[in-house]
């Protein structure tokens, strides 16, 4: 029976642990919020307390996770973590309006998150000498840039360009870093209230599942036809090559 975790348990991270669970695979949520730990323990899996953001608390998340799971296989990064301040355009505004900090909120903030998760991850995967996988998830901003977003869409295809990187130097240890990159808004409770979110079609939006689902699909692959970058777009959206 294989090893999850997943860092981030509340909204996409509960689905992705449930799906998993019912699949017959040990779980386990890393998350800071009791609120996000309670949803971990409820989808069926282990909670860890642990901090994505910094490199010593997701270590040693990641090491009690494995304990108690006997060993990981995959490792998902779920995690939300832009913190706009009250009354800021969502993506950061404007490029020549915005300070430095709101870039840091917005921008990198995303990306220090994605180089955490892959250095960590990959030390983990190491250690155990059995590979496995890791799987970045980006959201839409790492392939459209609308205005006023920029700051955002910046976090974004900075992680996508670490998980490319990272995806050559670790094959040859059989840790294979995929990036899952969900080109539209995600269906939850926390996405759909966002600004110019709220009342979309279903068309042009993805649910939680099949991200899950596209998760399952990476982590099952073989060892000859391998995805290292897999893209879902709503059926209602345009696509962007």
């Amino acid at each position: 029976m294989a090893g999850l975790v997943v860092l981030g348990s509340r909204n996409l991270g509960a689905t992705i642990l449930r799906h998993f669970v019912a699949r017959g695979w040990r779980a386990a949520g890393i998350a800071r919020s009791a609120e996000s730990l309670d949803a971990a323990r409820a989808a069926g899996a282990v909670a860890v307390g642990g901090d994505a953001r910094e490199p010593g608390s997701l270590r040693r998340a990641l090491g009690r996770a494995a304990g108690a799971l006997d060993g990981i296989d995959l490792i998902v990064n779920a995690v939300g973590v832009a913190s706009p301040e009250a009354g800021e355009p969502f993506g950061g505004g404007p490029v020549a309006d915005a300070a430095l900090d709101q870039y840091r909120r917005w921008g990198a903030a995303v990306s220090e998150t994605a180089f955490v998760f892959l250095s960590e991850g990959a030390r983990l995967l190491r250690e155990s000498g059995d590979g496995g996988t890791l799987v970045q998830i980006a959201g839409e901003a790492a392939r459209r840039v609308p205005p006023g977003q920029g700051l955002w869409a910046s976090g974004h295809m900075a992680a996508r360009a670490l998980v490319l990187a990272a995806a050559q130097e670790l094959r040859g240890e059989g840790i294979r870093a995929c990036l899952l990159l969900v080109d539209a808004p995600v269906e939850s409770p926390r996405t759909l209230t966002q600004p110019g979110q709220a009342g979309m079609p279903s068309d042009v939006t993805v649910c939680q599942e099949d991200v899950a689902r596209a998760i399952e699909f990476l982590a099952g692959q073989g060892r000859r036809g391998i995805s290292y970058e897999l893209q879902l777009t709503a059926a209602g959206r345009a696509w962007v090559p």
